[in-house]
């Protein structure tokens, strides 16, 4: 059950309120509904939100709480206007549990980060208060640098293995201390 395809017919719609619902999913007609500036999604049953959700330049607020989220997608990272992101009570596993208590701002931030790396596959996640490494950084193909400079990190992990065609890596000022 997602997002009911008469809904995102509603092109001219700028706030759209369908909490306390059982959506399951946001699909990807979300990115047809080019003028949302909010949308209040509260309190479903919300475990998949479509990478489409990065098309809505016009967003500002995005509440999602109580939901049934692991993991948002890295497209919120390219919603310029974006201010407002409420996620409390979801099982968000990515990204990083210890960013989320930065601020709203950090983890929009940190998600831009990881969108415009993805798309230039150059990824900077300097001086974020990393104390472990981002799974699901491993995950972005053809990133070829990547700085993670300036964190807190204990050590790298094996699944940097992964980013095969990783030709530049720098991690200095972190707690590193073994290869």
């Amino acid at each position: 059950r997602g997002l009911p395809n008469a809904v995102a017919e509603l092109v001219k719609v700028t706030i759209l309120d369908l909490s306390h619902n059982e959506i399951e999913e946001i699909s990807d007609r979300i990115g047809d509904m080019y003028n949302l500036r909010e949308i209040d999604l509260t309190d479903n049953r919300i475990t998949r939100i479509s990478y489409a959700i990065g098309q809505l330049s016009a967003m500002t607020v995005l509440r999602l709480n109580q939901n049934q989220l692991n993991s948002l997608p890295f497209s919120i990272g390219n919603l310029p206007a974006m201010r407002t992101l409420e996620l409390q009570e979801n099982n968000l596993e990515s990204p990083l549990k210890e960013i989320w208590p930065l601020g709203t701002d950090q983890v929009i931030e940190y998600l831009r980060s990881v969108y415009i790396g993805s798309k230039t596959r150059e990824l900077d996640l300097s001086g974020m208060n990393l104390f472990t490494f981002p799974p699901e950084v491993a995950d972005v193909q053809g990133l070829r640098h990547l700085s993670i400079n300036n964190n807190n990190l204990l050590g790298l992990p094996s699944i940097l293995g992964r980013l095969t065609d990783l030709t530049s890596l720098s991690a200095f000022n972190n707690q590193i201390a073994s290869l």
